[in-house]
């Protein structure tokens, strides 16, 4: 996690110097593996746009097969499946939880 720390004039008070730290989120590469119809796949998009970050989504029977996607992450993945640059993540659930506990975020 990559974070920048910006200083900005403060209007009143004893201090007049605020930090403004941010997660550089241009480095936080989402891919979300979706299908049509799939209530938890638009929820966590609507999290991702919340939020401002930059997503790319593959659609079954568009951008992959079911084949692909179970080899890809196992028997019995759900959709939807998340990945942030090289992880996986997991579903809907362990997105949101992973994002949280790392304070990565969330408008939930």
């Amino acid at each position: 996690m990559v974070e920048h720390c910006f200083w900005e004039a403060g209007a009143v008070g004893s201090n007049p110097i605020t930090p403004i730290v941010y997660l550089d989120k241009l480095l936080m590469n989402f891919t979300v593996y979706s299908k049509p119809g799939c209530p938890y796949c638009i929820k966590i998009q609507t999290l991702l746009d919340l939020n401002e970050f930059e997503y790319k989504v593959y659609t079954l029977d568009t951008d992959f097969t079911r084949d692909q996607f179970y080899a890809e992450f196992g028997e019995g993945s759900t959709f939807p499946q998340v990945v942030l640059n090289d992880q996986t993540l997991g579903g809907c659930s362990d997105t949101i939880k992973y994002l949280q506990e790392n304070d990565i975020c969330c408008n939930v």
